[in-house]
């Protein structure tokens, strides 16, 4: 998927419950403290979208939680979404 432009869009994907999209990784949600994980093969999946920014010009810290506002809408009775912040490196 081609970086955002950050005027917002239209973005679509398919989901089938028949193959639930996996887990790959650290963080809060990682019960078992794994460490980083390449998130390369659940960024290939046609029912994943992925947006990614230009490099940044300098190094920064994220301190404290992280927030993301989504606005969407499901054609299903009931739907989940998850955002994540992950760090890009060559």
């Amino acid at each position: 998927m081609p970086p955002s432009s950050g005027q917002g869009g239209l973005l679509r994907y398919t989901y089938d419950p028949r193959n639930p999209t996996t887990y790959a990784g650290a963080g809060w949600l990682n019960m078992r403290k794994d460490g980083p994980r390449s998130q390369r093969d659940v960024e290939m999946r046609s029912d994943v979208l992925v947006l990614t920014s230009e490099p940044f010009e300098h190094s920064f810290d994220v301190v404290g939680n992280v927030r993301a506002t989504l606005f969407m809408r499901c054609s299903a009775p009931e739907c989940d979404v998850v955002a994540r912040l992950c760090v890009v490196r060559k």
